[in-house]
């Protein structure tokens, strides 16, 4: 049986060094080191690790969240490393593993008994996918998301309840740059459909979800019928790059095609293209007040009139499969 695999997520070496004094002998263990939030990202999918501790100087990141939906997507287990030795207490309790954190001036004792507990609980075993239907839907409508602040918990959320050949799927999510490609691994994990990487030229099609997270240029779409990735301007738009607004207003002439999805997040990114794409035709959805982390995006678009319906995240797949399979009518344009 191969040893645990632990990293240790810190930028500070003398607390990644007292770590590995403190397992050596003690803990059977391969003990990598992570500096940075992206290095522990791409240590952690490729490896798939048993323990991760992370110091939560790096845990209050804003970039932590995607970090902390792998830890869930893989099942791997992971604690904070305090930064005030003697209370005990993470500063990053907000992101806290719902365990402890370690206390660096604990005695060692203390600490390895900590972390033994840890690693005795096993990774679980997912279960296999349903199959799908015989005969994949005939998708009258492609699917265009938006979100933020939240919008990782709600994407593997919905992405875990679409099928192989879901509707043609195109998301925007606010990210910091860098962490696009790590995003989409994630996601993909999650979904059964293929998940890419917005490129241009890139074509939307059943079974295909793209993704733009961290791109320098706004994703936008081109085409009526089958349309394809382009990229836009840099500018910001609504205070972004990439944009939902950008996103959204690009797909306005193909609006009846459409089903248009704005998520929880800060902000208005996404309203104003949400509500051109409803005037249009399209079917528009809001993620709800109560299932948001933040009900920013969602509760401007709301209040504009841009929304056909407001659904708990719970719902939201659900409810885009159901309008995706059905051709635009008459009364959804306002």
């Amino acid at each position: 049986m191969s040893p645990t695999l632990i990293i240790i997520a810190s930028p500070d070496r003398a607390r990644r060094t007292w770590l590995h004094q403190l397992l050596r002998g003690q803990i059977e263990a391969e003990v990598l080191d992570a500096p940075t939030l992206r290095d522990t990202f791409n240590l952690t999918e490729e490896r798939e690790p048993g323990l991760v501790i992370v110091d939560d100087k790096l845990a209050i990141l804003p970039e932590f969240r995607a970090l902390q939906m792998l830890f869930t997507a893989i099942d791997t287990r992971w604690l904070t490393l305090c930064s005030n030795p003697g209370d005990g207490v993470s500063v990053a309790a907000r992101a806290s593993s719902g365990l402890f954190c370690l206390d660096p001036s604990a005695p060692p004792h203390r600490t390895l008994e900590q972390l033994r507990a840890v690693l005795r609980n096993p990774k679980k075993r997912h279960a296999a996918a349903p199959p799908e239907s015989q005969t994949p839907t005939r998708w009258k409508r492609h699917v265009l998301i938006g979100s933020s602040t939240g919008g990782i918990e709600a994407l593997i959320c919905i992405l875990g309840g679409f099928p192989a050949h879901c509707p043609p799927t195109a998301i925007v999510q606010h990210t910091g740059r860098g962490f696009g490609a790590s995003l989409t691994n994630l996601l993909a994990r999650r979904c059964a459909a293929e998940v890419r990487p917005a490129e241009p030229g890139l074509q939307m099609r059943p079974g295909r979800v793209i993704i733009a997270a961290g791109t320098p240029r706004h994703m936008e779409l081109e085409g009526p019928s089958e349309p394809k990735v382009r990229f836009g301007h840099d500018a910001n738009v609504s205070g972004h790059c990439p944009s939902v607004d950008a996103l959204f207003l690009s797909a306005v002439p193909c609006a009846r095609k459409v089903v248009g999805v704005l998520l929880t997040g800060m902000g208005s990114d996404g309203a104003q293209g949400l509500l051109a794409l409803r005037r249009g035709g399209a079917m528009t959805l809001a993620q709800d007040e109560a299932s948001s982390v933040v009900y920013g995006m969602p509760r401007v678009a709301f209040e504009r009139g841009a929304v056909c319906e407001q659904v708990p995240i719970g719902g939201i797949a659900g409810a885009i499969l159901k309008h995706a399979g059905a051709p635009a009518r008459a009364g959804d344009s306002v």
